[in-house]
């Protein structure tokens, strides 16, 4: 069967712009040269275009006789072909249509070019079912912005921004994902940037996957989560999230010992994970180009089931993410790659991209063993890609004199608020990141609840003041020149 084509179209389009030049700037916006099923329209397009740019006269006259200059007419179907294409033109006043189906035709052609493709991939067992997928899909993505209106006009951009202010001030934010903690999303301006990649960094146990864990347990309460554990089976992530919910250490769960009151408690998270909106992929070997395919079929099968698209996507960790070095190409190189993927990864899945990575240990070289920015450098182009950069540290991981519940996020990085430190609590049987108790809110609802004891017995100004001294301990001061958060 013949490919989709208009040529008709095509030739009323040429003819037209050989009458009214004045509109070629507006068609260019609409089609280009490739659009063209002929090669010797397409040619002619091209000359035109040229000359318009060049500020030449583009008419009845001048096409032809550029035509022939040269020798070489027949690149443009002969003299005599351009000469009767203004007789072809029904009205100049359509051009607009006429290059819309001289697209539309293209866009045809390009998507049964695209599957023609896919399908030698497929019978000659040349790629992975994976890769072929992603190829088809960014093949496909590209087809539809062909010839799209990419430009937004600078006032409509500022209007946008009052409507996210406004969605923000109402809990409504699309620029921002909550996390759990009410201290981390203060800040860093509401919460995790969308489009962008957030890098959660550290050593080896301090945290990274669990912290992770706090946050996308809490997005997934209103919003689809994607994750990629590459470090972890789906069955240890799921044994970490029990473990945390019902206060019961990893090592009973894995072995089965359980005491009857304890399995009571399993049965609830069980019913409540079912509430959260989380996917987790099982495999753990996978490329780049694997992540964006399995990415973009996970919103497939959610469309499919009446969901809308995921808005957060984590990988655990960096570091496991294969990648084909090329030969020549440095560490940095590769790795400035991968970082760039996922930041378009990021833009065209409109997500927030939280990525755990792993840090080397020159810091443990340091006396002050808090990770800083400076850390991530060798990791190619990552601190420079990311908006935000949080660094989980528990003192008690390196001084054992350390109170074990002590812990903070260390912000080396936010865009759009400030660096600094966020003190949380950590609980080691539960391994979690949790925002320190108000000490005034604990004194005072212990305050509250010995009042009730007392039959309502009534506090004096005086005596709240003197018990809230007396109950409420100073708060630990941060490392010197180190913002905390308050």
């Amino acid at each position: 069967r013949p490919f989709p084509q208009s040529i008709e179209a095509e030739r009323a389009l040429l003819g037209g712009l050989i009458l009214d030049p004045d509109q070629i700037e507006d068609v260019t916006g609409l089609v280009s040269a490739d659009d063209f099923a002929r090669p010797d329209h397409a040619a002619l397009f091209e000359l035109i275009r040229g000359m318009r740019a060049r500020g030449e006269k583009v008419d009845s006259i001048t096409v032809p006789e550029r035509v022939v200059r040269g020798g070489h007419d027949e690149r443009f179907g002969g003299l005599g072909y351009v000469l009767g294409l203004p007789d072809a033109v029904p009205s100049t006043t359509n051009l607009d249509h006429y290059a819309g189906v001289v697209a539309e035709k293209a866009q045809l052609r390009r998507i049964i070019v695209t599957a023609q493709k896919a399908m030698e991939q497929a019978y000659a067992h040349d790629a992975e079912p994976a890769v072929i997928r992603e190829s088809v899909t960014r093949d496909m993505s590209e087809i539809g912005t062909r010839g799209a209106n990419n430009w937004i006009s600078y006032a409509d951009a500022v209007d946008a921004a009052v409507v996210a202010a406004d969605e923000a001030s109402r809990g409504v934010s699309t620029m921002t994902l909550a996390t759990h903690s009410r201290k981390l999303n203060e800040a860093l301006g509401g919460g995790l940037p969308t489009k962008e990649i957030t890098i959660i960094a550290g050593r080896p146990a301090m945290g990274k996957s669990s912290l992770a864990r706090c946050i996308f347990e809490h997005i997934g309460k209103s919003h689809g989560v994607g994750i990629f554990a590459l470090e972890s089976t789906t069955e240890q992530v799921g044994m970490l999230a029990l473990a945390d919910e019902c206060d019961i250490p990893m090592a009973s769960i894995r072995s089965g010992d359980l005491r009857a009151e304890q399995w009571d408690r399993i049965a609830a998270p069980s019913l409540r994970a079912r509430g959260l909106d989380i996917d987790l992929n099982r495999l753990t070997d996978v490329s780049l180009d694997d992540i964006r395919a399995e990415a973009r079929a996970l919103n497939a099968r959610r469309l499919r089931a009446g969901k809308g698209p995921i808005r957060a996507l984590v990988i655990d960790y960096l570091q496991l993410i294969r990648v084909d070095r090329k030969r020549g190409e440095s560490t940095n190189d590769m790795l400035e790659g991968l970082s760039r993927g996922l930041k378009m990864l990021a833009v065209a899945l409109d997500v927030a991209l939280v990525l755990l990575c792993q840090l080397n240990r020159e810091l443990e070289k340091r006396s002050d063993k808090r990770p800083i920015a400076a850390d991530l450098r060798g990791s190619g182009g990552l601190e420079q890609d990311a908006r935000v950069l949080l660094f989980p540290f528990r003192p008690h991981a390196y001084d054992h004199d350390a109170d074990p519940r002590e812990a903070e996020i260390g912000i080396a990085k936010s865009t759009y608020t400030g660096t600094g430190i966020v003190p949380m609590r950590w609980t080691p049987s539960r391994t979690r990141y949790d925002d320190l108790e108000d000490p005034v809110d604990v004194a005072v609802a212990a305050m509250l609840d010995s009042a009730e004891a007392d039959e309502g017995g009534a506090w004096s100004t005086a005596e709240i003041g003197a018990e809230l001294d007396a109950r409420v301990a100073p708060a630990p001061r941060p490392p010197a020149n180190v913002h905390q958060f308050p």
